[in-house]
């Protein structure tokens, strides 16, 4: 009897009788096989479309997007992309970078572009003093060009001997154009080289830039501290505001500065030896 029964079967494609399995498994096994996938899977980390910024992933490393060129320039939307910036290829950032809680030291850049798009560079603690380090966001960069960048709520601390800046300590053949530098505080090294964008500056451009930030007493320049090489403003629109907790002490503007850059003297404040000595 029950050979003709499996004939029947093998020849209608009918099931074989099962033998009863458990409730939930039996159940399990339905609904997976009722739910066909739906082709929106999550995508692996790093990949997926929700996690990026502006088209940038912040999970990628080096950097979140881009080749490179000037036309694609490599995208940058984390801290940890920041640090491999500015190494003669062009970078873009494309979302506002916070530092807070993260271990900063300061960079070196080595050619390139560098273009900000108006975003913001914020909460970054550096101390120095004991070092031996040029203290700045870069401590050393050269044969660049970045523009379009805010440096908010930066706080810089150098070492006696050292140079120092908000933005660069030592700077040469750069070009910096649409800078700000806001509520910032520098307690520069113990000599001349020490300024809000520039701290030394060979063969170097400061264009349409702001700069307002504090200082311990000391001799700083608002925009840049010495310039050797033929530092040339004279096409700079730049204004730069400095307010310091120490009145009467510093200068507003130290040697080698030159060119028609406006600085505002604010009259709240007694800026005390406003100088230059190119």
């Amino acid at each position: 009897m029950w050979y003709v029964i499996l004939l029947l079967i093998a020849l209608t494609g009918c099931e074989a009788p099962q033998a009863p399995t458990d409730g939930v498994q039996a159940q399990a096994t339905k609904d997976s096989a009722s739910s066909p996938s739906s082709g929106n899977e999550p995508l692996t980390a790093g990949t997926s479309a929700s996690s990026l910024i502006n088209g940038c992933d912040p999970i990628e490393t080096p950097f979140g997007g881009g080749s490179g060129t000037d036309t694609d320039p490599y995208l940058i939307c984390s801290t940890a992309q920041m640090a491999h910036s500015l190494q003669g290829d062009h970078y873009q950032l494309v979302s506002d970078l916070d530092y807070s809680g993260v271990a900063f030291s300061p960079m070196h850049g080595a050619g390139g572009t560098f273009d900000g798009q108006g975003h913001v560079i914020k909460n970054v603690t550096y101390d120095g003093r004991g070092t031996g380090t040029d203290a700045a966001f870069f401590f050393q960069i050269g044969a660049a060009t970045v523009s379009h960048l805010i440096f908010d709520h930066i706080s810089i601390k150098a070492c006696g001997a050292c140079k120092s800046a908000i933005v660069a300590a030592y700077a040469n053949s750069m070009t910096f154009d649409d800078i700000q530098v806001t509520n910032s505080s520098l307690t520069p090294g113990g000599g001349t080289e020490n300024g809000g964008i520039i701290g030394y500056s060979v063969n170097s451009n400061v264009l349409h830039s702001f700069t307002s930030f504090t200082f311990t007493p000391g001799d700083v320049g608002a925009l840049v501290g010495v310039n050797y090489g033929g530092v040339d403003h004279s096409d700079s629109s730049a204004s730069a505001r400095l307010v310091y907790a120490n009145e009467n002490l510093g200068f507003v503007t130290n040697c080698g500065y030159k060119g028609a850059a406006q600085i505002d003297l604010s009259t709240s404040y007694n800026f005390g030896t406003v100088m230059g000595c190119n």
